[in-house]
């Protein structure tokens, strides 16, 4: 049995190349960039005190989008000043409101809490600088000047999953005379999740999860197996719990693999839960070891002090 160890541990590493490989298991995601518009146009430099409208971007039925970064441009002349929008001195009176609808949910972007008058609208260049990172405004000294920044999802938890079958949309809200600017438009950046027919991706998981419960069990029984105690018996119980926590790492991998590259969110969940399980599992099996070594390590003194007692008797 032992001569076997190691060409079972061998085979089942294989799920893990499988799961490791990103980029040959088939097509990678489709990268796509967008900017929204209100279906005619792109610059949302008009009026809209008047009328406020929305400029959106949304997958078509048959796509499911995850964005990950939204671009803002604004180009106007003599842009100097952070309390204004572009050159629009003062800023704007209404200002900008930035939100998503996923399944029909409206959830807004701006900042809503710890703001005493209500919710936080973009009213100027530097409002820009409060929610993305690397907001610039740079003057050009001659001809339009230009306010640049990248608004990374991502970054702030997770990317933004739009499904096209439920008409899901980012959109901004535009209620401010922006006729004066020069041009005024945002781009999203994310890729298309893939498709169902790419079959490498769940198979790779599958194995993963076989390869987790696997060896998972053979530790669990040869730990179970282990009924006497010796001078390494510490030692021995301390790489085997070791074992039980490095194990996580593939099916971790496996979740990471999946979310990135666009599978099935249910797949996600699952292995989520299957994580925290044995997160549990681990927690109870080192209790219960702990208890039981520290039993074995009695006995062994009692034994000892009886068989000096004996020697001595």
């Amino acid at each position: 049995m032992k001569k076997l160890i190691i060409p079972l541990f061998l085979i089942l590493l294989i799920p893990l190349a499988l799961a490791l490989d990103l980029n040959t298991d088939g097509p990678i995601p489709e990268f796509t960039s967008l900017f929204l518009s209100n279906g005619s146009r792109i610059d949302a430099n008009v009026d809209f005190s008047a009328k406020p409208q929305n400029f959106t971007a949304g997958p078509p039925s048959d796509e499911v989008w995850r964005i990950s970064r939204m671009l803002l441009t604004i180009i106007d002349a003599n842009i100097v000043n952070v309390a204004s929008y572009g050159a629009i001195a003062g800023g704007l009176t209404n200002g900008l409101e930035v939100g998503v609808i996923q399944n029909g949910i409206i959830g807004i972007l701006n900042p809503e809490r710890n703001i005493s008058d209500g919710m936080f609208k973009i009213r100027s260049n530097g409002d820009w600088a409060s929610l993305m990172f690397d907001v610039e405004i740079t003057n050009l000294g001659a001809g339009d000047d230009y306010v640049t920044g990248r608004w990374t999802f991502d970054k702030a938890g997770t990317k933004i999953r739009l499904d096209g079958a439920t008409n899901d949309t980012i959109f901004i809200e535009f209620s401010d005379d922006m006729s004066g600017l020069e041009a005024h438009r945002f781009l999203l950046q994310g890729y298309i999740e893939r498709t169902t027919e790419d079959t490498t991706m769940p198979i790779a998981i599958i194995l993963t999860v076989i390869f987790v419960i696997g060896v998972y069990f053979f530790i669990l029984v040869r730990l179970i197996t282990e009924r006497q105690f010796t001078e390494h018996g510490l030692i021995k119980l301390l790489f085997y719990l070791i074992a039980f926590w490095v194990i996580l790492l593939p099916l971790n991998m496996a979740v990471q693999f999946n979310d990135a590259n666009g599978g099935p969110t249910v797949v996600t969940d699952h292995l989520n839960l299957l994580y925290q399980i044995i997160i549990w599992l681990n927690w109870f099996i080192m209790f219960y070891f702990m208890l039981w070594f520290m039993v074995q390590m009695l006995k062994k003194l009692g034994n000892s002090k009886l068989s000096n007692e004996e020697k001595h008797g």
